[in-house]
């Protein structure tokens, strides 16, 4: 794999970007969420170093805490969350939901249905403290369509929830 350069610039970058999502023009009366995810990741950089993940999953933390308080300040109903995939630094993902009109129910029932995670990495816990997120836990099947004929394996996801 090639050495991933310029991380002082990128992350500075990336993390601008996860800021930008709690400004007015996303957080607004008006706006809302379809369980509208993104991928801090996007490119896997964090299946080469569990140091480069963590960093990752660190700005879509500190951008979960951001767009709460905004919520929070504008009165919107929501629910925020983030999924780790254990397998995958690329599909790790900051989640926002919030009531909409294309009659997704909410709050999602599959982030509350899911048995919370016994053996959570320490890595996790260290980054998402048990006294301030609830971690859930389950196994599930991941298609990949990015390859010429669709890739599916089983993978363990973690569902990230803030405590209220």
């Amino acid at each position: 794999m090639k050495k991933f350069r310029g991380k002082r610039r990128y992350f500075k970058n990336l993390e601008l970007e996860f800021k930008s999502f709690s400004s007015p023009a996303y957080i607004d009366p008006d706006v809302w969420f379809n369980d509208w995810h993104e991928h801090p990741d996007f490119y896997g950089h964090g299946n080469a170093s569990l140091r480069i993940r963590k960093a990752h999953l660190r700005i879509a933390s500190s951008a979960l805490q951001n767009m709460r308080q905004k919520l929070v300040e504008n009165q919107i109903e929501h629910q925020l969350y983030i999924t780790i995939v254990l397998e995958d630094a690329s599909q790790d993902a900051l989640h926002v939901h919030t009531p909409n009109p294309d009659g997704t129910p909410f709050p999602l029932e599959r982030t509350q249905s899911l048995p919370l995670s016994a053996d959570v990495p320490k890595w996790i816990t260290e980054l998402f403290p048990n006294d301030m997120y609830t971690i859930h836990q389950s196994q599930e099947e991941l298609v990949d369509y990015t390859e010429e004929t669709p890739v599916s394996s089983n993978v363990t996801f973690f569902y990230i929830l803030p405590n209220r």
